[in-house]
């Protein structure tokens, strides 16, 4: 069923669960999309509440909620089975899906790129020199039985036979799953230096579990993961992750959706999103390791707004972003204009261009990556003592209102939730 010309979508979202930073993200990309189009999103959860989102299999959804009134379903993971959702593309209207493939229906995936993404992480730690790697993950879940795949590829490309001593299953994707894990690794004695934990929430409850333990990450054991959520950045040590832009998942399925509404012909099949590894501490690297500072091109805009965009979404998706060309315009200005000798105020703008490119990035580096950057381009504007000095002041005034903004921008996430 087609949207008329001039009619605003209906968009139905089945998902087994509303909260938590992956259903919630993409489910407030996919709501974004909807309103700025001026149609509605309806989100369904279609487990019990109160039940484990990690359950498996999913027990039956089978009510007809809100048929009558979508023009089209995004289905989360295997939030329905593949017959509810044949039946509903039965009345004409279609369908996308997130993060799995079933057999038995032909529709359009959007599927992170799971492969490339643990390839990258997993080539990091044989950089450093480790050859004994593990794995740990949820393999019940498709996505991590994906990257647990491009894990055994990875090494098995190097040389290295995949050891099954040193797969380790995890019963769910949370905090806790990780807490168990690291004591049978522990119980196993820690038969690998490094290992590759499927989820972000995994790897968190592994490390803090392993602190108990008397084994220091990375010292004794180096661990990379996958999601890169925000508390990847601040975990004690920072996480190492491949980031999965939950949002880019939401985006690509309400295109997909909406190019179907409006009677384009979009194929069925696999629609990558790219996926991209954050070296922080936890493998081994020195927190900023990455920012590659000997290449810094000197006073140039441009290199201030890649190294921006690198810090805060690697994934690539800030690319002609207006919030993020405004950010770099105000940070240019106040300090080509500090170096001519002259005072220049942030003005008030700043603030909400940042609180624009908070709801894009939530300003995920740490406060010491964007003040280097910042401080690198100061510097590449001044060339006396006196003028470095000069430039103290109003680097300070801009690092402080970016942290205002993260500050205000998760209170506002708080208060939402």
């Amino acid at each position: 069923m087609t949207c008329r010309v001039g009619e605003v979508p209906t968009v139905g979202i089945l998902s087994p669960f509303l909260g938590g930073p992956y259903y919630g993200g993409i489910l407030a990309a996919i709501g974004h999309l909807t309103h700025q189009a001026g149609g509605r999103a309806i989100a369904i959860e279609t487990i019990d509440a109160g039940s484990d989102p990690d359950t498996k299999p999913r027990p039956e959804f089978r009510p007809h909620v809100a048929w009558q009134h979508v023009n089209g379903f995004i289905a989360i993971t295997d939030a329905v089975r593949s017959d509810y959702l044949r039946a509903f593309r039965a009345t004409g209207r279609p369908v996308v899906v997130i993060s799995h493939e079933y057999p038995d229906l032909e529709a359009p995936v959007i599927i992170p790129d799971n492969a490339s993404g643990i390839r990258q992480a997993v080539e990091h730690l044989l950089d450093h020199g480790h050859t004994r790697i593990g794995f740990a993950g949820h393999l019940d879940v498709h996505d991590v039985q994906e990257r647990h795949q491009a894990y055994a590829e990875t090494l098995a490309s190097h040389g290295i036979e995949p050891d099954p001593a040193l797969c380790f299953r995890i019963a769910n994707n949370r905090v806790a799953g990780g807490e168990h894990v690291a004591a049978e690794m522990v119980e196993a004695g820690m038969p690998m230096t490094a290992v590759v934990v499927a989820t972000d929430a995994n790897a968190i409850g592994l490390i803090r579990k392993l602190g108990t333990l008397g084994i220091g990450v990375p010292d004794q054991l180096a661990v990379v993961s996958f999601d890169d959520m925000e508390e990847a950045t601040y975990a004690i040590p920072s996480l190492s992750s491949v980031k999965q832009p939950f949002s880019m998942l939401g985006t690509r399925a309400y295109e997909l959706l909406d190019a179907q509404l409006h009677g384009q012909e979009v194929p069925a099949g696999r629609y990558t999103v790219p996926t991209s590894f954050i070296v922080r501490e936890s493998c081994g690297c020195v927190r900023g390791g990455q920012l590659a500072p000997c290449d810094w091109p000197g006073e140039s805009r441009e290199a201030l707004s890649l190294r921006l965009a690198a810090l805060l979404d690697p994934s690539g998706c800030l690319q002609d972003d207006s919030a993020l060309a405004e950010v770099v315009d105000v940070i240019a200005t106040v300090l080509e204009t500090t170096a001519a000798g002259l005072r220049a105020p942030v003005p008030t703008r700043f603030h909400h261009a940042l609180l624009s490119l908070y709801d894009r990035t939530m300003l995920r580096a740490s406060m010491e990556e964007i003040g280097e950057v910042i401080q690198k381009f100061a510097l590449g504007l001044v060339h006396t003592t006196s003028a470095r000095a000069a430039m103290e002041q109003p680097i300070r005034e801009i690092i402080l209102k970016i942290a205002q903004a993260r500050a205000r921008g998760q209170f506002g996430d708080s208060a939402y939730f």
